[in-house]
């Protein structure tokens, strides 16, 4: 999760930002893979992100009743 008040580092579109998500399935020196993008698509796809699959993450607003991240993190049971 992006912090809304901090900046981003590298301005990655939401779905560069999902691709990294697949860096730890591929080989050191290897590209993307046309089945690595269609899990990236699948993935926005469940998630109802594909909308805002061009979109940079820095240009992002928050979602309704979300709360800031904090040093006090309650944890769920799982």
């Amino acid at each position: 999760m992006v912090a809304q008040e901090e900046p981003v580092a590298f301005d990655f579109t939401v779905e560069e930002a999902v691709s990294l998500g697949r860096l730890p399935h591929q080989g050191r020196w290897q590209q993307e893979s046309q089945a690595d993008r269609a899990l990236v698509r699948r993935a926005m796809e469940m998630t109802a992100a594909s909308g805002v699959a061009s979109q940079p993450v820095s240009q992002l607003t928050p979602a309704p009743g979300q709360r800031r991240q904090g040093g006090n993190r309650s944890r769920r049971s799982v």
